[in-house]
């Protein structure tokens, strides 16, 4: 099944480049709700990757270490531009990586899938470029006896999202077994279900979840807090000031908005002040003068009185 990419508009710059991948991707047909739930994916795809194409290729759960390997290989040799290939089980890869080798595929594409297997566990600590997508087969088991003791309990439905974790060669640890990494992922998922279930050790599952905040804050960040897209392009040409204190942090802070004024095309105006309710009256009264079409001031910076006086809020 070949679909074409939304008419989404292609980004430009050094990003350019990324939408313009070719995926070829085998799911397994005979299977009507796995087939729906691709399909769910490849929309997801479309809209974070316009430009980019795919190829959904319907195998037989009967072909998984028959004749899937040669299909494979057969289909990648019929389009030698394909930078991924994408399984949507770790039981469809069975024989696929030797088969890819024997070909001379396997330094064309990267392999990509989900619910990973103990053969590409192992290819991973081996240092395959290739990356998983593992669900926690046990949280499965403890999501459905939670709802269980819900409707035992008449206690009201609650939606419970599944735990994800994407495997690679980079973030796998020696110190990581194959059954927690394929099979569990949350490290105490137990303590955690017994808390729901009032069944547990308060004081383990309090130590718990403040390890649990210790470890994210001692991770690089990667969200920026939002995935909610704006209705449509702003429109450009807005004049923004921009108050601060006059101090380096403050003015390291005013820099940040005229970067992230250039892609939106928006002017910014900075006004800086002395940290005394004088200037910063005045630094006000400036930026009323200027007739912005929005401000932005420094938070826990700025006295509250002008925006008393003057009926103006951000």
């Amino acid at each position: 099944i070949r679909r074409p990419p939304r008419s989404t508009p292609k980004p430009s710059s050094a990003a350019s480049d990324v939408y313009k991948r070719q995926v070829v991707l085998f799911a397994m047909g005979d299977i009507p709700v796995s087939v729906s739930l691709i399909e769910a994916g490849l929309d997801e795809f479309d809209r974070n990757c316009p430009g980019c194409t795919h190829e959904m290729i319907k195998i037989q759960s009967t072909d998984i270490g028959g004749s899937l390997p040669s299909r494979v290989v057969s289909e990648l040799q019929k389009n030698p531009d394909a930078d991924y290939l994408v399984l949507q089980d770790g039981a469809l890869s069975l024989g696929v990586a030797a088969a890819l080798r024997e070909a001379g595929l396997d330094q064309q594409v990267k392999t990509f899938g989900g619910n990973a297997n103990p053969e590409n566990l192992a290819s991973l600590r081996a240092g395959d470029p290739g990356q998983w997508v593992q669900f926690g087969l046990s949280w499965t088991v403890y999501e459905g006896m939670t709802s269980l003791a819900r409707h035992f309990n008449g206690d009201e439905w609650t939606h419970m999202v599944m735990p994800l974790h994407l495997l690679t060669a980079g973030n796998i640890s020696d110190d990581d077994t194959e059954e927690f990494l394929l099979y569990h992922i949350v490290a105490d998922i137990e303590d955690q279900f017994k808390e729901l279930w009032g069944v547990g050790d308060p004081a383990v599952a309090g130590l718990a979840r403040a390890q649990a905040h210790v470890d994210v804050l001692m991770a690089d960040a990667t969200s920026i807090g939002t995935d909610v897209p704006l209705s449509r392009a702003p429109d450009p040409g807005k004049r923004i000031v921009v108050l601060a204190c006059n101090l380096t942090p403050c003015l390291k802070w005013v820099s940040f908005y005229e970067a992230a004024a250039a892609p939106l095309n928006w002017e910014t105006i900075p006004i800086t002040f002395a940290p005394n309710p004088e200037d910063i009256l005045r630094s006000f009264e400036q930026a009323v003068a200027e007739k912005p079409d929005g401000k932005r001031k420094r938070p826990h910076q700025m006295a509250d009185q002008f925006d008393r006086k003057h009926q103006w809020s951000e």
